[in-house]
């Protein structure tokens, strides 16, 4: 109770900061309800009468509070303090409604002990409410609105979870008010097999003569104090009752619907076991055939499989020996070739160790000397450039990836046309690829003159061993020809025997099939003459979901 003392003390300093503070005309709604505590209906008396509640405010609250009147209060005039000026507006812009309900008990005393209720509100008395209001009341609630229209309450198909199919029975009453929209909405489940009924449930007489009887019930009991607020619980209590009948009506024709579902569905799965018990006599022996050719075609397959076997064994044999020659031509092509290869990869190292700065000292130069020149017209030569001009040579050094390009070079992209312009270079301008020679005057350069001499020495070696690797890649293609003929017989071999299995199999399957039919016959005249049973159990059941059905309209 205390806590909620607290509670309302914080609300009200809200409300009275808007008010006195912001200047926000505001209007605070208080029921009896509320008013837990003696304590909060005497605030509101204080309230009204002074336009403040002492001790609301502490004084740390009050003065950042208050700060923002000042400037306001000296040009409004006549207030000695802020807080006055405060008060001033609170009185003015917050306006304070009590709603209090006569029938209480602790009315007159509430009322007697803050003075202010009286004094300084004005009151509106509501002890009755007109025969016209009372009218309205109930068709503007809702849920009450459906019942007295006898709108919106739905099928009993549709809340028991029915397949819709019940027919639509008036129980000796017919229906006049046709069927209403919401109504027909509800009905057209995706799930329904046949549109549900969307009959009114309620009321059988119109909606004026509800309404007239509800107001009647009322005023019979206001001897006993029955009041506005009696009312509206007569008519809430009224839909809980319908809404709790109708709740239980539905669980229980859903269950007896249920169950008649079910009897259908086994009734049907009868039905298709004896029109399937023909059909299955014809897959035995369909089954049989098919059995028998099974064999036969397992026979040819496992002669086949012979020949295919046989032919895979020559062909292991032949591999191995297009493998053995195919290793010796390629170990003498890289006996040709390990003499070389050291000092091409020597050559790469040294490049890989350019300084940038070196290439850049080289491009800086307006006339380069003619050791530089020449080891750069080889590089040039070697990468297919035609242009051996300095400002081609430039232009080489200074694009991005230069040494990346060098280094990726293959030697197998020397044409003997380039070998023979770049062989010449070489002889003639023999001091030039001099490896002193060339240290002396660039440190870039120098790596780059064991490059070109390193590459021409390999594409040389390649030249003189063109015979073998062209002997070497016919084996390997006809390695790789006979390889690919041997993975297909071992393909063929291994589908020969997981046909042959399939068909062993199949073989099997087909003759426990005739057991399972024999079987299934007799299951399903046991189960034709049990569904026949419950089908006439089935008919009272459904007596019983209409009667239930019926009950709930």
């Amino acid at each position: 109770m205390l806590r909620r003392l607290a509670q309302f003390k914080n609300d009200l300093k809200q409300v009275m900061i808007l008010a006195g503070v912001e200047g926000t005309k505001v209007c605070f709604y208080l029921e009896d309800h509320q008013f837990t505590d003696p304590a909060i209906l005497e605030t509101v008396n204080s309230l009204l009468s002074a336009g403040e509640v002492p001790g609301l405010y502490t004084h740390e609250e009050l003065e950042p509070m208050l700060a923002p009147l000042k400037e306001m209060m000296l040009d409004e005039g006549g207030f000695r303090t802020p807080y006055d000026f405060f008060v001033h507006r609170v009185v003015r812009n917050l306006h304070v409604c009590l709603s209090m309900d006569p029938t209480n008990g602790m009315f007159t005393t509430q009322c007697e002990s803050n003075p202010a209720v009286y004094t300084n509100c004005s009151l509106l008395w509501m002890g009755e409410w007109s025969r016209g209001s009372m009218r309205d009341v109930p068709l503007m609630l809702e849920g009450v609105r459906e019942l007295v229209n006898g709108e919106g309450v739905g099928s009993m198909e549709e809340g028991s979870g029915g397949s819709g199919e019940e027919k639509n029975e008036n129980n000796g009453h017919d229906d006049d008010g046709g069927e209403s929209k919401g109504e027909r909405k509800k009905g057209e489940g995706k799930g329904s097999k046949k549109k549900p009924s969307t009959k009114h449930y309620l009321p059988t007489a119109s909606p004026e003569t509800v309404v007239e009887a509800i107001i009647n019930i009322h005023n019979s009991c206001k001897q006993y104090g029955a009041a506005p607020l009696d009312f509206m619980s007569f008519l809430n209590t009224w839909l809980n009752l319908f809404n709790k009948k109708k709740s239980s009506l539905q669980v229980e024709l859903g269950h007896l619907q249920g169950g008649l579902n079910k009897l259908k569905e086994a009734s049907e799965t009868v039905d298709s076991l004896s029109n399937g018990a023909e059909k299955q006599k014809k897959v035995l022996a369909e089954a049989q055939i098919m059995a028998d050719q099974a064999m036969d075609e397992i026979t040819k397959a496992l002669a086949g499989a012979q020949d295919t076997r046989r032919e895979t064994e020559d062909l292991k044999k032949e591999l191995a020996q297009r493998a053995e020659e195919t290793a010796e031509r390629k170990e003498a092509i890289e006996g040709e070739l390990a003499e070389i290869q050291p000092v091409l990869d020597q050559a790469q190292e040294a490049v890989k160790g350019i300084k940038s700065e070196n290439l850049n000292e080289i491009r800086s130069l307006k006339t380069p000397p003619a050791p530089i020149s020449d080891v750069l017209s080889g590089v040039l030569m070697l990468l297919g450039i035609q242009d051996l001009s300095w400002l081609s040579m430039k232009k080489f050094l200074g694009s991005r990836g230069v040494k990346d390009e060098i280094l990726t070079f293959d030697a197998h992209r020397i044409t003997p046309a380039m070998m023979k312009q770049v062989s010449s270079l070489l002889r003639s301008k023999s001091n030039s690829f001099d490896a002193a020679t060339i240290y002396r005057v660039s440190l870039a350069a120098a790596p780059l003159a064991s490059w070109v001499k390193a590459n021409v020495k390999y594409a040389m070696v390649l030249e003189r061993i063109q015979p073998l690797e062209r002997e070497l890649q016919g084996a390997e293609k006809s390695l790789k020809k006979s390889q690919g003929r041997l993975d297909s017989c071992e393909a063929e071999l291994a589908e020969i025997d997981e046909k042959v299995a399939s068909l062993k199999d199949n073989f099997s399957k087909k003759t426990r099939e005739a057991e399972t039919l024999r079987v299934g016959l007799e299951t399903a005249q046991l189960t034709l003459e049990g569904g026949e049973r419950a089908e006439r159990g089935g008919e009272r059941s459904e007596q019983q979901a209409k009667r239930a059905a019926s009950e709930a309209s």
